[in-house]
């Protein structure tokens, strides 16, 4: 399908360079991010501070790593804070407050009222929950791969994949506010909005009725 489509929607340059590493192609391979909602924020998760987790049983999501880190940051913090964690039960570990089956408002309300959302995939197309996070304000550290580059831009704190010890560094620094202020975080992603990539979209479309030349 990838090698035959007359033209094709990335989501990301890094999805973009994906295809080009594993079919070869690069010829009719648009660049069309996606948006994130506007969604109101509901009531915060826990009634202190706490920090952010977004991450799963699936393999790729890196569910291993998040909780070594949390548990590293524990380890050398006198009074470290609860982390909510959203698709995984780990409840059972020290410190973690699991939930799920959140509404729309729910979700976003625990990335807009958290301290910082911790976020380390081992790889993702674009990256929903830093874009969405950082239009609270909210920091963020993530995993130093290229769609997280590219989302965050410039404005996330990266680091590396299975360096427990680095990541809790980074989470004692980010909660002791060595991050960009939350006007810089908001509009570093103020132009995901799904406006413009409908617009990408139908222009993509446009230019393949018209037989005009790939991207």
């Amino acid at each position: 399908s990838v090698r035959g489509a007359h033209g094709l929607i990335a989501i990301s340059q890094a999805t973009a360079d994906d295809i080009k590493a594993r079919v070869g192609r690069r010829e009719g391979v648009c660049v069309v991010p996606n948006g994130i909602p506007t969604t109101p924020p509901g009531e915060p998760p826990l009634p202190g501070p706490y920090i952010m987790a977004v991450t799963s049983r699936l393999p790729h999501k890196n569910a291993t790593g998040v909780l070594q880190a949390y548990q590293r940051y524990r380890e050398r913090t006198p009074h470290p804070l609860p982390m909510v964690v959203c698709g995984l039960d780990a409840s059972s570990v020290a410190g973690v407050h699991c939930v799920s089956r959140l509404t729309d408002a729910q979700l976003h309300g625990c990335y807009a009222h958290a301290s910082l959302l911790l976020f380390l995939p081992r790889i993702e197309g674009f990256g929903f929950p830093p874009v969405e996070a950082m239009a609270h304000g909210t920091p963020v550290i993530c995993s130093d791969i290229p769609a997280l580059r590219e989302g965050t831009r410039g404005a996330a704190t990266l680091v590396p994949l299975d360096d427990p010890d680095r990541t809790a560094s980074a989470m004692t620094a980010v909660l002791a506010g060595s991050h960009p202020d939350a006007a810089e975080i908001t509009g570093a992603v103020a132009d995901f909005t799904w406006q413009k990539c409908a617009a990408g979209i139908i222009d993509v479309f446009t230019r393949l009725h018209a037989g005009a030349p790939g991207c």
